[in-house]
């Protein structure tokens, strides 16, 4: 049979290898945690980034667009002028065409009829 020192040092042993587990695991454990942490900062690291880009390429198409909306209007601008310079070009044109028949069928009038 055990003696009480015996039983004592046996419990003692026991005592200091479950706080040896447990530093270990305590050790593991921030290890864990310390590893965890970097991996959280590197994520949120790389999705301000992210945030960013993205944030530059919304402003970037929105003066894209800006930018191919005022170059819509200036070609708009232009051809409603070209089209107004072509109608009153044409008007001009069936007025003097007017002219030519009102002076033709007058040539015509005075030209003997045949005999």
């Amino acid at each position: 049979m055990l003696t009480q020192d015996d039983r004592l040092t046996a419990l003692e042993q026991k005592v200091a290898a479950l706080e040896r587990q447990v530093f270990t695991r305590q050790t593991e454990h921030g290890r864990a945690i310390s590893d965890l942490q970097h991996d959280v900062t590197i994520l949120l690291g790389m999705a301000t980034k992210e945030i960013e880009l993205t944030n530059e390429l919304r402003a970037e198409v929105s003066d894209l667009r800006e930018d191919v909306d005022q170059r819509f209007d200036q070609q708009e601008q232009r051809s409603n002028g070209l089209r107004e310079e072509m109608n009153q070009r044409f008007n001009q044109q069936e007025q003097r065409l007017g002219r030519l028949e009102t002076l033709l069928v007058e040539v015509l009038t005075r030209l003997p009829e045949k005999p």
